[in-house]
């Protein structure tokens, strides 16, 4: 008879019956084939192991192959074990088989033994060779299910490496890009040259996600969105300023403000807190569905009191969507855009002379100014006279 152990290790833990195909989950047990498939499709959706309760992604099932051959190695074996008695005779003598060859592997019945052919041979009870046999086939499945389980853990190993390798491959990739300081070009740069340094912002976007903050900021010269926050000391009275310095919007009523005369008494401005004299810096605002505002950057010394034109000669380097643009020498380049850009990326090279504005969402170039700084610059924002969404400054 087969070893009750034995039998336990080659039962389903299903059906409670030898293994009919056997299949191994991630998690490494086994199960019949057709029983682990009836068990997920009482629960759509549902691929969990029976016996540990581990959930995978998908049903990810493999034949186990080491197993199968196990399973019909026991099979044969059981079925010579319950063949009919009269197979246990010798065909020869008509006597039972109660004795093993070990030299011809075979059994055979005491006259045999007594004869000439096995007068040499190593030959034992037949009993006894079936509890070396059956030693040796236990010995020999642990064995098997050792390098099945190790070959699982390695192949598990490979193919992460695998992933991993492809994850770090593309990013390396795609990072590989050289920076090409632009010239002196006319005011309105090509796309091609306008583009080249936020080329890096998507990449960064990506990569962050894998690397540690500290790691990325040494790694790449142009830093995560800036986190800029509003002065409300410079905010036109009408302006309605969140709480934490981020959102700015058109107020119908006069808000209660000191006068200040860094404040914008004529125009719906307000500018940062924070200033540049020198670097690059990069920073992005949420426009929502506005139809008027107005983003750039201003330097100091701006007229803050009196109408001005939005215009490089009066400090303001800035791009709009307004009716009146041109009246306003300001840049006319988001009506001639089919879908307006609702997050707005605003790239400063202070001694590079350059600020450029770029669709966040796509990075798309939208505009390019060439000029050269000597004073302090502010990022500047104008929600305009309108009541719909506020601008929003969007932290790295």
């Amino acid at each position: 008879m087969a070893s009750p152990d034995l039998t336990q290790e080659l039962t389903c833990p299903i059906c409670l019956e030898i293994f009919t195909q056997p299949v191994s989950l991630e998690c490494g047990h086994h199960f019949c084939s057709s029983c682990i498939s009836q068990s997920w499709q009482k629960v759509p959706g549902d691929f969990s192991c029976p016996q540990c309760r581990q959930v995978f992604i998908q049903s990810n099932i493999r034949p186990a192959l080491t197993l199968i051959n196990i399973v019909e190695k026991f099979r044969e074996q059981k079925v010579k074990v319950t063949q009919p008695q009269e197979v246990f005779y010798c065909q020869e003598h008509e006597e039972k088989l109660k004795l093993f060859c070990e030299d011809e592997h075979k059994a055979i019945c005491v006259v045999c033994g007594m004869s000439r052919a096995h007068k040499t041979h190593s030959v034992i009870p037949i009993k006894e060779a079936a509890q070396i046999y059956k030693n040796k086939l236990e010995t020999s499945l642990e064995t098997l299910q050792k390098q099945m389980d190790l070959s699982l853990q390695s192949k598990r190993e490979r193919e992460d490496g695998i992933l991993h390798m492809k994850d770090i491959q593309d990013l390396l990739m795609r990072s590989q890009m050289e920076f090409h300081k632009p010239g002196t070009v006319s005011t309105q740069l090509p796309a091609d040259i306008a583009g080249e340094p936020v080329k890096y912002i998507k990449v960064w976007r990506e990569m962050r996600a894998a690397i540690s903050p500290v790691t990325a900021s040494q790694s790449c010269f142009l830093p995560v969105p800036a986190s800029l926050t509003l002065d409300p000391v410079t905010a036109n009275n009408q302006l309605i300023i969140s709480q934490d310095l981020t959102i700015v919007k058109f107020g119908n009523e006069q808000q209660s403000r000191f006068y200040n005369p860094e404040r914008f008494s004529t125009y719906m401005y307000v500018l940062s807190s924070q200033s540049f004299t020198s670097g690059r810096h990069y920073w992005e605002v949420g426009l929502g569905h506005k139809p008027y505002w107005v983003v750039g950057v201003c330097r100091e010394s701006v007229n803050r009191k009196a109408n001005i034109t939005h215009s490089p000669e009066n400090g303001f380097w800035v791009i709009a969507r307004l009716a009146d643009c041109k009246s306003l020498k300001i840049p006319d380049v988001i009506s001639q855009l089919k879908v307006k850009p609702r997050k707005l990326g605003i790239y400063l090279d202070y001694e590079g002379g350059q600020v450029s504005f770029y669709d966040a969402e796509d990075m798309s170039h939208l505009y390019t100014f060439t000029d050269t700084f000597t004073e302090k610059l502010y990022p500047a924002f104008n929600p305009c006279r309108d009541n719909s969404d506020p601008l929003t400054l969007l932290t790295g």
